[in-house]
């Protein structure tokens, strides 16, 4: 591959490293989200605890409370329809992923547990008509 080649293959990656970023920096007012009752008092406390910490004390939040970030990253994205909110969730939960790839049994093991989420449910037998 020429430099050519290798500098395009590296753009994607540059634009979707800056649309995360961009996301990042749009803080959710999560506090709105709990007094509309959209999310629960249990979700918004975490939530607001995990966007606070530090990459190290994350990292121990994972390692702590790994199905509860799950089910709060999972309910939100259960419960709220606005797409920035929704984008920015997301991006936690890709940044979590990042730092711990096998993560992503957490969120499958939440996921099926609980049904509702139609994000990580195994397809239905009988699709509709």
């Amino acid at each position: 591959m020429d430099i050519r080649g290798a500098v395009d293959a590296a753009v994607p990656t540059n634009i979707i490293a800056a649309k995360a970023a961009e996301v990042r920096a749009n803080k959710v007012n999560w506090q709105s989200y709990l007094q509309g009752q959209m999310i629960s008092a249990e979700d918004c406390e975490f939530i607001k605890k995990f966007e606070v910490a530090h990459s190290e004390e994350k990292q121990t939040i994972l390692t702590n409370e790994g199905h509860q970030c799950a089910r709060t990253f999972l309910n939100l994205m259960a419960h709220i329809s606005k797409e920035q909110t929704v984008q920015y969730i997301l991006t936690l939960i890709d940044d979590t992923l990042q730092v711990t790839p096998a993560y992503r049994h957490t969120y499958t093991a939440v996921g099926t547990k609980n049904l509702k989420f139609g994000l990580v449910r195994p397809r239905d037998r009988f699709p509709p008509l």
